[in-house]
């Protein structure tokens, strides 16, 4: 029988403790066997984090079928797993498991994320199948304020803060590149800025609106400071 999900990469903290560090080829087999499954499980007995393992796997393959898991994971083959998860397990491979795949993935209006979702698959098996057809990865545009909002992080005090390594960030607006921090500006002021802006509190890159300024801010605040030193 061949599996057709694979497996990501592992970043929780709990990896550390486990008892199949290392050995990845016993539990993530390129052509899994019943032999290898019964070595994995072996070594998932004494493992002492086969429960968040299990837990880990279960949220990772959804409500993908046990034909789209691949290797042992939390001491459950991919057909205990899929009992555990609700899906009919059925170890029978579908007549062509990629069908709906390949034709939503042919269409190339969809992200790799967003087939997974639609046929029951892991994001990376639709990745890999995506190489195999030789097909380019979709990359969806995403409008300015989409951008804006996924690279920008509050910071303490009102303040924040753009995500990049750029000197000088720029969102593209209309086929334009238009920077960030003039971007906040007019998405705050509601109003496109006049001259150079400038950042008016002393955190290093704060973009939030209410801490930027603009030709005409400045002139207004030296004409009042001007009127309040004529009044003194």
């Amino acid at each position: 029988m061949t599996y057709h999900l694979a497996y990501a990469p592992p970043i929780e903290p709990w990896r550390e403790q486990a008892a199949c560090a290392g050995r990845s080829d016993v539990f993530f087999p390129r052509h899994g066997t019943p032999t290898d499954e019964t070595a994995a499980q072996t070594v998932c007995a004494d493992c002492p984090v086969t429960v968040p393992c299990l837990a880990t796997a279960l949220v990772d393959e959804g409500k993908a079928p046990a034909y789209a898991r691949v290797g042992v994971r939390g001491g459950h083959t991919p057909v205990e797993r899929a009992r555990l998860a609700g899906v009919v397990a059925d170890e029978v491979d579908e007549p062509d498991p990629f069908a709906e795949m390949d034709r939503l993935l042919q269409l190339g209006t969809m992200t790799d994320k967003d087939v997974a979702e639609r046929v029951g698959a892991a994001t990376v098996t639709v990745h890999r199948r995506r190489q195999k057809l030789g097909l380019p990865p979709v990359r969806l545009r995403l409008a300015p304020e989409e951008v804006f909002a996924a690279n920008t992080v509050a910071v303490r005090g009102g303040h924040l803060v753009y995500l990049s390594t750029a000197q000088k960030p720029a969102i593209t607006v209309n086929g334009q590149a238009v920077l960030v921090v003039r971007f906040a500006f007019a998405r705050g002021h509601g109003r496109q800025p006049e001259g150079q802006v400038h950042r008016v509190c002393a955190v290093q890159g704060c973009i939030a609106w209410e801490h930027l300024s603009d030709a005409v801010i400045r002139g207004k605040q030296r004409s009042a400071r001007q009127q309040l030193q004529q009044t003194a």
